[in-house]
Order: structure tokens, then C-alpha cells, then sequence
């Protein structure tokens, strides 16, 4: 659960940079997107793992 929360905090991150470059933001606001979007996509990432494994031990009883 770890590496999937990190592994999506990291394509968030990447995914908003891309975005902003594209878009010609500057140094300083490609930094806050880097940040803003690394960790929305952490906690997105976070909130559907832990939904996941919370639905996991209930298939398992079957």
C-alpha cells in the first residue's frame, strides 16, 4: 500500500507539472503544482487503497 500511495503521489506530481508547463507557468508555480498535485494525488491514492484493503477481508470469508 505504501509503494501504490507513492507511486500515485509521484505520477500526480508529474502529471501537474507536465500540465503546467504546457500551459507556461512559471518556476515558482511549477513547484507549488509539483507539490499540490503530489500530494492530492497521495491522499486520492491513500483514500482508495485504504478502500480497497477494507473491502478485502470481507471477499476473503467466502
Amino acid at each position: 500500500m505504501i509503494i501504490t500511495t507513492t507511486l500515485g503521489g509521484i505520477a500526480g506530481a508529474i502529471a501537474s507539472v507536465l500540465t503546467g508547463m504546457w500551459c507556461g507557468v512559471g518556476v515558482l508555480g511549477l513547484i507549488g503544482l509539483y507539490m499540490l498535485g503530489g500530494t492530492v494525488s497521495f491522499a486520492i491514492t491513500l483514500l482508495i487503497a485504504l478502500k480497497m484493503q477494507a473491502q478485502r477481508p470481507d471477499q476473503g470469508d467466502h
